[in-house]
């Protein structure tokens, strides 16, 4: 499941070396929404992003949704996380370009935090800070789920090496295919409708394992 606010129609940096950005990436269903339906309809499957951009997020509310993910459906989450390629949906979001890599780090520092210690100590980040809390909702996988990273970028991959499980293999893509047909979802119901419609929208992920986990697509990131 991948993770975007816009398209611009005429943007900075375009997807994958192109001028522009396929029509695949124009709608996108919020991923927690994504994740929640599949977990409700799903009992093995691993629920994977590909790529959530983290620094758009207080890391506060992103550990409570990514523990609320891992939680309901029984310690199947995989997060991959990332900084992202495009300067447009940073700025519809409020958040400097320019600081995307540190604030992934700082973010990766407090999801750290949150979901292995209890009380969780005050945290004084360049960008983040809150006071020493009690925040008691864990997740099922011990000590924490696998987080992935990925990016073209060598700060982004120094990053993965010391920080991440294995990283989310990169790969640029190809040229987008044409619209695929939708008549196939007719017969099903809503909540999986929904949930291909999601999948629908993204590229086939390289890795075997990231696909069994819905990891959807790779994307070029940031320092």
């Amino acid at each position: 499941m991948g993770d975007r606010v816009l398209a611009a129609v005429n943007p900075t940096v375009g997807y994958g070396g192109m001028d522009t950005i396929p029509w695949q990436l124009h709608t996108m269903l919020d991923p927690f929404v994504a994740l929640g339906v599949a977990a409700s309809v799903t009992e093995r499957a691993l629920l994977g992003t590909s790529t959530l951009i983290a620094p758009w997020y207080s890391p506060l509310l992103l550990a409570r949704s990514l523990t609320g993910v891992d939680v309901v459906s029984g310690g199947r989450l995989i997060p991959g996380l990332g900084t992202g390629w495009s300067p447009e949906e940073y700025q519809g979001v409020g958040v400097p370009w320019k600081e995307r890599g540190a604030r992934l780090d700082e973010c990766l520092d407090v999801l750290e935090a949150v979901w292995t210690t209890e009380p969780v100590a005050r945290y004084d980040g360049r960008h983040y800070a809150f006071p020493a809390a009690h925040i008691g909702l864990k997740p099922v996988q011990r000590p924490r789920p696998p987080v992935y990273l990925s990016g073209f970028a060598p700060a982004s991959q120094r990053r993965a090496a010391r920080r991440a499980h294995p990283g989310i293999r990169p790969r640029r893509p190809q040229q987008p295919p044409d619209r695929p047909s939708r008549t196939g979802l007719a017969h099903r119901s809503p909540a999986v409708k929904a949930w291909h419609h999601a999948r629908a929208v993204t590229d086939r992920a390289t890795d075997p394992r990231a696909r069994a986990a819905g990891l959807g697509f790779d994307i070029p990131e940031g320092p």
